[in-house]
């Protein structure tokens, strides 16, 4: 797994493009001047999994971390358990 820190565009861009390729999207948890949580996940394709996560910074703005998960290693129970549970909810 990696980890780095990227903007709110340099997001909405990875996840634009990871749709194009025919990945999933699942928002998990919604957020306040962000994107919340976001996992992106590959549905056996050869794509990398990603979870895009907001962290607060202060009152005014927050920042963006992203996870990357490579297709062998898959994502952590955690994030599936997550996105089981958004697709409960529905």
């Amino acid at each position: 797994m990696q980890t780095k820190n990227i903007s709110l565009a340099s997001a909405k861009n990875l996840i634009n493009r990871y749709l194009e390729s025919g990945g999933g999207y699942t928002q998990v948890d919604e957020g306040v001047l962000g994107l919340g949580i976001v996992i992106l996940n590959n549905h056996d394709l050869n794509l990398k999994n990603f979870v895009i996560e907001e962290y607060y910074i202060n009152s005014n703005s927050s920042g963006h971390k992203v996870k990357i998960y490579s297709k062998k290693e898959g994502l952590p129970k955690k994030y599936l358990k997550m996105m089981e549970d958004c697709e409960n909810e529905e």
